[in-house]
């Protein structure tokens, strides 16, 4: 089924997309080589058909969601990704969307920036009951990324992201707080993020930090976006792309590295952090603002291995810790004080937790501890 491909009101290019996987299968007819979503064209000059069928996959609410497969029985589906055409792929990251070929429609008539949508898939992604025959996909909740449970709602105009935690061991709402202190006291322009309770579960509630005016390109695109011009490391190839966009990453990569470091967060890979973008000049306006820090504290440690090598291991730019702290050349900049009292006041949330064990407190704020320890050493040393 053929589909224009859209960038709010541009025309980008003509899509096939399937109807029963919703996969994208074609791209031709391309009217807008410049608004192709980044990381998609090669040289500047040649589409890469792989890179926008990988692009358009992303999209699409992950087999490994929590909540998929209630989602999909209710709804007689085989693939999440079938949703994509049926939400017109809109998201509230980006602005791109899909349009059938002669409807009129225009970014104004469907954005969700705007526009109400309705919370029936979020609904079923939280194994509640929605009448059967009545469910409407207008809903963002067909493009959200990532294996925890996760809805969009409005409320007071605003757009929130409510996110659960494990099934086993809700942690992750209230490691998202946390990490939002010591993101304070390191200075980082961050989410803030708050925690909620509804029915007795734990969510962390976040509002959009991108809005009509702003749209965010991760890190994996951004890297697709230019030749690794000197076949050097990750770090450097991600920097040097930053730089070639007018956007100085690294400040914000140190912040978001020795946050990360210390409440040893296991799952910082390429699509959960970036750069924002105009969507409308595509102006490069600088980093966004640290997200997503849930995965951290031992979250998926078993309690016999709870201990100081939990949050060890790394899915950045190197695959320790160690190795990513290592990127970091200055730690000068670190209020030392204020980030003591941060880590405190961290780890006393998430030990308040009526979900850890005492072993688990205690392995929480002694792994936290000594992880500023050694940020207090370096950031000495460096003075």
């Amino acid at each position: 089924m053929d589909f224009e491909l859209m960038h709010k009101d541009v025309y980008v290019a003509t899509v096939s997309i399937s109807s029963v996987s919703g996969a994208m299968e074609d791209c031709f007819d391309v009217c807008s080589l410049e608004h192709m979503p980044p990381g998609t064209v090669s040289k500047g000059m040649f589409l890469d058909k792989d890179g926008l069928r990988n692009w358009w996959g992303q999209r699409s609410i992950p087999v490994s969601r929590t909540g998929v497969r209630n989602l999909m029985y209710e709804l007689g589906i085989q693939f999440p990704s079938s949703l994509l055409p049926k939400s017109m792929g809109l998201s509230l990251s980006d602005h791109y969307w899909i349009r059938r070929k002669g409807s009129g429609l225009s970014w104004g008539d469907v954005n969700f920036f705007d526009n109400p949508f309705t919370e029936d898939i979020g609904e079923l992604l939280f194994g509640n009951t929605v009448l059967t025959g009545s469910v409407s996909f207008d809903s963002p909740d067909s493009t959200t990324e990532g294996n925890v449970i996760k809805r969009w709602r409005i409320i007071d105009g605003e757009r929130v992201l409510f996110k659960g935690g494990s099934l086993s061991l809700p942690q992750e709402p209230f490691n998202e707080v946390a990490a939002s202190m010591i993101l304070e006291a390191l200075g980082a322009d961050h989410v803030p993020y708050e925690l909620v309770w509804e029915h007795g579960y734990p969510y962390s509630v976040c509002k959009n930090f991108v809005n009509e005016d702003s749209e965010l390109v991760t890190a994996h695109h951004v890297m697709r976006s230019f030749p690794n011009r000197t076949n050097t490391s990750r770090y450097l190839h991600y920097v040097d792309c930053c730089e070639r966009m007018g956007v100085d990453a690294v400040p914000s990569l140190d912040r978001m590295i020795v946050s990360d470091y210390i409440i040893g967060n296991v799952d910082r890979h390429f699509n959960n952090f970036g750069i924002l973008r105009n969507p409308d000049t595509l102006e490069w306006m600088g980093p966004a603002p640290v997200y997503d820090s849930g995965a951290s504290l031992g979250v998926f440690t078993p309690e016999p291995y709870l201990g100081p090598n939990m949050g060890v291991e790394s899915r950045g730019f190197t695959d320790t810790m160690e190795g990513q702290l290592s990127l970091v050349s200055d730690f000068s900049w670190i209020d030392v004080d204020a980030l003591e009292d941060a880590v405190e006041r961290a780890s006393g949330f998430v030990c308040d937790s009526i979900f850890l064990s005492e072993r688990r407190k205690g392995a929480v704020a002694e792994f936290m501890r000594s992880r500023f320890e050694r940020i207090r050493r370096l950031s000495t040393d460096s003075r």
